[in-house]
């Protein structure tokens, strides 16, 4: 009887371990280096702004923006980032309250994203987010987008 107890013992441990795997295994690796993200962003107050960030290196990328949907980008900022699971902190080098903070990735699928910061509080950001591309822009193109209007399909980005 003691070897049966130890052997149900035994495989409940090695059931849990297994499913702790494969529950980490189906987790969505969140990548955002390299790419480039345009959507929308509204602040707590339900002021929306539309946005488009370059995540052009391992920790730092520019964003775009403005308040007006079909009118070209006309404002733009540098920031910092570290992204930490489905955490992704954002430091603008010129101070800005409503792109900084900690944002929780709360949808990821490779291609759509959307991002709460200070959520389920009255303070609550959302942002919306869709892939452009998987490439980084050339900072004249980059700035071309940001006096000249939204991106169009045969802007050629840079390598």
């Amino acid at each position: 009887m003691k070897i049966v107890n130890c052997i149900l013992a035994f495989m409940m441990v090695l059931s849990f371990a297994q499913c702790s795997k494969e529950e980490h295994e189906n987790e969505t690796k969140i990548e955002v280096y390299q790419t480039i993200w345009q959507g929308t962003l509204t602040d707590s107050s339900g002021k929306e702004y539309y946005v488009m960030y370059s995540f052009g290196s391992e920790s730092s990328g520019d964003f775009l923006y403005n308040t007006k949907k079909d009118e070209p980008f006309k404002d733009y900022n540098s920031f910092e980032y570290r992204l930490e699971g489905h955490i992704l902190r954002i430091s603008p080098i010129v101070p800005n309250n409503i792109f900084a903070g900690y944002w929780w990735i709360t949808r990821y699928d490779g291609n759509n994203m959307t991002l709460l910061k200070e959520p389920d509080t009255a303070e609550q950001s959302i942002m919306t987010l869709k892939k452009y591309c998987n490439e980084v822009f050339s900072i004249y193109t980059f700035f071309n987008v940001m006096y000249h209007g939204n991106l169009v399909e045969n802007v050629i980005l840079a390598k």
